[in-house]
């Protein structure tokens, strides 16, 4: 009797797999997606019962007179076993190999080269994540440690998160503007790549996927008895005081991560980003005004955006608002970036936001343009 390693029920624990129960649906009442999802389960359930996959690995080195020498490769297929059912998942029964033709050669054999050929081709960049490959990405996430004890710790605990949270992980990124979505692509946003550059610098452990795997082992030992929990939720909170007094302390040297002073309200929290077109600009993460790049600190701010549109106002004509402090001459009414109102003086262009309690008069003044 053939016995999958799947079948071992002291591995079970918070998950159990999903199998059919020997009830036949009714297809009437399953909709296209649903008798999809259920063959997918079905024909997983059946390749356990099916015999493994048989084939031939082939290599061969050609060295030619010249001292050159060429590696061919070649995957033979010998009996298909379980993979003739269904649709594979990606990954499964590929190997190294190229599935092609490679007769059978002897060591020492001469033979002619018939034709060559010289292909010019370019290294493509690895392609956009989807969320299908971007889980794939986290259960099979062992793939990028490479410390062996880690490697195989995660490799067996199925990667990042679970089957029921990676896309909820996912989901938790977009909301929280680290990752976008574009059209099927999931690429990473300006804020997400300064966070993983912040984490590298100031705690590299969180940023590195073998972190898991040490938590898990950590778990397992709690789990079973052979460690503390207190002992392990103390290592997490000094870690984490560690982190923050890095972050307190000032640190980071990175340009991208460094915060200078905002021109327009005076706060101490402006940073640099990246425009889609990939030049540097900075912006205010108080006020969110934004500023063209001056040698890495911010310098000329962008044009302001007049409340309902129009384009910029540069004269006191249809000035409307309160009257300047400095220069008694109206304000317009604009608008941040984001929608947030200020106004700005058409004489001297001083800017205040409004005030609090009376949003028809001036309020907090920012600081002067340089």
């Amino acid at each position: 009797e053939r016995k999958h390693a799947a079948w071992n029920t002291g591995k079970v624990e918070a998950h159990h797999g999903l199998i059919p129960t020997g009830q036949n649906p009714d297809a009437a009442s399953l909709s296209a997606h649903a008798k999809r999802v259920f063959d997918l389960i079905r024909e997983s359930y059946i390749r356990l019962f099916m015999p493994p996959e048989k084939f031939e690995a082939r290599e061969a080195i050609f060295v030619f007179s010249s001292g050159e020498r060429f590696k061919a490769a070649a995957r033979i297929v010998l009996e298909p076993g379980w993979t003739k059912l269904g649709v594979q998942d990606e990954g499964e029964g590929e190997s190294a190999e190229a599935n092609g033709k490679l007769p059978m050669l002897a060591e020492g054999q001469v033979l002619r080269c018939s034709a060559a050929q010289i292909l010019s081709k370019r290294t493509a960049p690895p392609k956009p994540y989807t969320d299908g490959t971007l889980i794939a990405a986290m259960t099979g996430v062992h793939k990028l440690v490479t410390d062996p004890k880690l490697k195989a710790r995660l490799k067996e605990s199925s990667g990042l998160g679970t089957e029921a949270t990676r896309a909820s992980m996912i989901e938790v990124l977009i909301t929280r503007e680290y990752a976008e979505r574009r059209k099927k692509e999931i690429h990473p946003t300006d804020r997400g790549v300064q966070l993983i550059d912040m984490l590298r610098k100031v705690a590299p452990d969180l940023a590195d996927p073998g972190t898991t795997a040490l938590q898990e082992d950590a778990l397992a030992d709690i789990a079973a008895g052979r460690a503390a929990l207190a002992a392990f939720m103390q290592a997490q909170v000094d870690a984490t005081r560690e982190f923050s007094r890095t972050l307190l302390e000032g640190k980071l040297t990175d340009a991208q991560l460094v915060l200078h002073a905002c021109p327009a309200c005076g706060g101490a929290r402006c940073v640099q980003r990246t425009s889609k077109s990939g030049s540097a600009y900075h912006r205010c993460l108080d006020c969110e005004v934004a500023f063209r790049d001056d040698g890495g600190k911010p310098g000329m701010r962008f044009e302001d955006r007049p409340a309902g549109g129009g384009g910029q106002k540069t004269s006191d004509a249809g000035a409307t608002g309160p009257k300047c402090p400095s220069c008694k001459k109206p304000t317009f009414k604009n608008e941040t970036k984001t929608g947030k109102a200020y106004y700005r003086c058409a004489g001297c262009k001083g800017a205040w936001w409004p005030d609090r309690k009376d949003e028809s008069k001036l309020g907090t003044k920012w600081a002067d343009k340089t």
